[in-house]
């Protein structure tokens, strides 16, 4: 299996540009995806206004949730103005539902979720068996999970 690979320059200060990414407007029941920030960039809000940028290039024509586990130092909920409030750490291990830490971000098929409270076990979080319901939920819903994680987060 081939795989395309394309790296990109954060010292650049340019944010990549995806035109489209056909595979998630295609039906097929959600899926996940992961972006990984590489915790060495010497400019580190790269790589979370990077994701920002991809994510809602993305969901413009497609329904995506965008889950900031980024849970020793959270960064997405600046780039988007909002809130660190209830979030990922809140909804795998202190119980909160699916539907109260989501956030509409611009285009009506744009959901984001902060980090939320800060975990002294962040390992804890990221093996939580609450991520089997929310994947089953958001696939159920034909909903694209994309997960923003820095490269050394405990338990990824």
């Amino acid at each position: 299996m081939s795989m395309d690979f394309h790296p990109f320059d954060p010292d650049s200060g340019l944010i990549p540009e995806i035109a489209d990414f056909g595979p998630l407007r295609e039906r097929s029941g959600g899926r996940s995806i992961i972006l990984i920030a590489v915790p060495d960039v010497e400019t580190p809000s790269w790589c979370a206004q990077a994701a920002a940028a991809l994510v809602t290039t993305w969901s413009a024509g497609a329904r995506i949730v965008l889950a900031d586990a980024s849970l020793g130092q959270p960064v997405l909920h600046n780039i988007f103005g909002v809130p660190n409030s209830e979030g990922v750490t809140d909804l795998m291990v202190a119980g909160a539902q699916l539907r109260a830490v989501c956030r509409q971000i611009g285009s009506p098929g744009f959901l984001f979720i902060s980090a939320g409270a800060p975990s002294p076990e962040p390992a804890d979080v990221m093996h939580s068996s609450q991520w089997d319901i929310v994947f089953k939920a958001l696939g159920e819903a034909d909903v694209t999970l994309v997960i923003y994680a820095p490269a050394d987060l405990p338990g990824l």
